[in-house]
């Protein structure tokens, strides 16, 4: 699990803010948590240090740049072991089409044909 990093009031509020509205300036993140630009600064850059703070998204709207398809298909690992899954994780990391896997236990109720 590695080491727990502890953190205040302050930096739980910036956490907040930037899960809240994702990446915003400096000067809006600092205005937002009620604090002046150099500390948010220094705050933001010690929770990205110690890796709390690991990187920012963006949220695409695909349906502004064209007609998209999504696709679920269904795929057994014959060995149901872990070395096994991890090959195949390691296979579909390297697939950029490929945006998610779940590992679903259970019974399939409706297969393609």
């Amino acid at each position: 699990m590695g080491d727990l990093v502890s953190i205040d009031r302050l930096d739980f509020m910036i956490l907040t803010h930037l899960q809240r509205n994702g990446y915003c300036s400096n000067v809006e993140l600092a205005a937002a948590v009620g604090l002046t630009p150099s500390p948010c600064l220094a705050r933001m850059k010690r929770l990205q240090d110690c890796g709390v703070l690991r990187g920012f998204n963006a949220v695409i709207d695909l349906g502004r740049l064209g007609h998209f398809i999504t696709a679920f298909t269904e795929n057994t690992v014959s060995e149901r072991r872990r070395d096994s899954f991890r090959l195949f994780e390691a296979a579909a990391e390297r697939c950029p089409e490929i945006i998610e896997c779940c590992n679903v236990t259970g019974g399939c109720d409706y297969r393609p044909r």
